[in-house]
């Protein structure tokens, strides 16, 4: 029974592994790799170095993991009395095998700026009819015109005077007005920001950014536009901000 127990606590004692992580091919250091434990999920990550620390059961097996590379296992031998290692994981390098893609190319910036703007784009207007039942009714609008419940529920007379003049209603209320301007400051951050800016424009990051506080859009503008009306308007935009800093 004494040896028994003494080697289910050798198993169990914690033990410190440190070292570095470096891609097999290049040898390069691989930051930011997530190191984990198969049967605790303690984890870590290495820095931008590639170096990391850990302290893990012995009889625990260490995971590494990272985009571009496959998985590695890491397991210390049973008959190691060691309760401190360093080690050194090379990782193997990932193949993706993608689709063929075509890409065709303009033969300058202002060519594919010219079949823009030329672009015929067709108006879809597609009908659309609601069946709603008898005894249901719709939840109401917001102000921009979306569901505050994206539902169809029957509502009570009763209900309804809760909602209008509870406190709990006008807190729910301002929640959902606080939720829709949140949403939309998000959405308008996806649709102008400096990366787009850059894409769009082709400019260097110090003048899209001079263009960004030149051509500003409204919220409202931005919300509503599409991403090619977006991009119309900010290569007309462009236009003026030449001229400007031509004359400057």
């Amino acid at each position: 029974m004494g040896c028994l127990l003494t080697q289910i606590s050798y198993a169990q004692s914690p033990i410190k592994i440190s070292g570095s992580v470096i891609d097999k091919a290049t040898k390069a250091p691989v930051p930011y790799v997530h190191i984990y434990t198969k049967t605790s999920k303690q984890g870590t990550t290495t820095d931008e170095r590639g170096h990391f620390a850990i302290i893990i059961d012995r009889a625990d097996t260490l995971i590494f993991s990272s985009v571009g590379f496959d998985k590695y296992s890491l397991r210390l031998k049973d008959d190691d009395a060691r309760s401190v290692y360093h080690v050194i994981i090379e990782m193997d390098s990932k193949t993706y095998e993608l689709e063929p893609v075509i890409v065709n190319s303009y033969m300058s910036f202002d060519e594919f700026k010219k079949e823009i703007l030329d672009l015929n784009m067709p108006t879809l207007k597609d009908e659309f009819s609601l069946n709603i039942p008898p005894g249901y009714t719709l939840p109401p609008e917001g102000g921009d015109g979306s569901m505050l419940n994206p539902s169809v529920k029957m509502k009570g007379p009763m209900t309804a005077l809760y909602d209008a003049f509870s406190k709990e209603g006008k807190e729910k209320r301002k929640l959902e007005v606080y939720r829709r301007e949140k949403r939309n400051q998000l959405i308008v951050e996806s649709k102008y920001n400096l990366d787009v800016v850059k894409n769009v424009t082709q400019l260097k990051e110090d003048d899209a950014k001079r263009f960004m506080e030149w051509c500003k859009f409204e919220d409202d503008y931005i919300l509503k536009a599409t991403d090619y009306d977006l991009a119309i308007a900010m290569l007309k935009c462009l236009d003026e901000f030449h001229k400007t800093d031509s004359i400057r």
